[in-house]
């Protein structure tokens, strides 16, 4: 667990200006951008502990990341009847950067089509020409630099697989000699048809989104990251300042509390419903709003 960097409240609890409840991939993110701006106090709070450790590092350890039930939640579906009633595991990252510390490394954005639905369906600023930019902004790859749908010079390095599997070629053969389209850029405009994925991978190591954007400004002195610190209540008081209650399980079991004076970010997933809190998925008046991509990514 971080050392806390933001004055105490009056009740001894870690005062900042906003609180990112669960350090998975968005967390990381808004940890990042939040902090941008040295007057601004930011926690990042996450359940489980750093990824500081070779099963996450490690690409070809993936398998072993996936299954390993200390850095994951251990969610599983419920009995499938058309699997011998089976219950089927829902892996979800309890570790710093979620589940870009224990996925497949897989980078695919979407289907372009996908976001021009949205906007069609009433969610302005959410086509394709809209969100490209952000996309090409939050890449590094090394594959396409030049290509109008990546970038190059962002947080997140993306690659081709250097040494595939052998039988991925004769794969790829096979689909070819049946008629079927190949793909050569799965985030490119048209990403149908058969192909080689790219990577989120930084010189042989995983790259997640704590490698992206929060190992490189860990050093702001106005971000604190606590980590194997479970938020289990959040209370909001009359003038709209929010109170963190939790636990810090590292080694033992102290109890942790937290204020927000500005914002929270709920960054605990969407399996997770209450992330962790035991609570529902929202906090406040129930409202439907609707952001634009420059609201989110900025």
């Amino acid at each position: 667990m971080a050392a806390a960097k933001g004055p105490r409240a009056a009740n001894g609890a870690e005062s900042f200006d906003y609180l990112i409840v669960g350090a998975g991939s968005a967390g990381c993110v808004l940890a990042n951008r939040l902090s941008a701006d040295a007057n601004t106090r930011v926690g990042l709070i996450e359940a489980g502990p750093s990824d500081k450790r070779l099963l996450v590092r490690i690409p070809a350890a993936v398998a072993a990341a996936i299954g390993d039930p200390a850095i994951g939640w251990g969610y599983k579906s419920v009995p499938q009847r058309h699997l011998n009633n089976r219950r089927i595991p829902l892996p979800r990252g309890r570790v710093l950067g979620g589940c870009s510390s224990i996925n497949g490394m897989a980078y695919f954005r979407g289907h372009p089509r996908d976001f021009d639905e949205w906007a069609e369906a009433g969610a302005s600023g959410w086509s394709y020409e809209d969100v490209l930019p952000y996309f090409r902004r939050a890449e590094n790859n090394e594959t396409w630099p030049e290509s109008r749908y990546h970038g190059s010079g962002g947080p997140m390095n993306v690659l081709d697989i250097r040494q595939p599997n052998p039988l991925v070629a004769r794969f790829l053969e096979a689909t070819s000699s049946l008629g079927f389209a190949r793909c050569e850029d799965f985030n490119g405009p048209d990403p149908e048809g058969f192909g080689c994925r790219q990577a989120t991978i930084r010189r042989g190591r995983r790259e997640s989104m704590v490698t992206a954007y929060v190992d490189p400004i860990a050093h702001r002195q106005n971000l604190a990251i606590y980590t194997e610190s479970l938020v289990t209540e959040i209370v909001i008081d009359d003038c709209g300042q929010a109170q963190f209650a939790g636990r810090y399980g590292g080694g033992g079991d102290s109890a942790l509390q937290w204020r927000a004076d500005h914002g929270i970010d709920r960054g605990t997933g969407g399996q997770a419903a209450g992330g962790g809190l035991g609570l529902p998925g929202s906090v406040g008046a129930k409202r439907e709003v609707a952001l634009p991509a420059e609201a989110v990514f900025g």
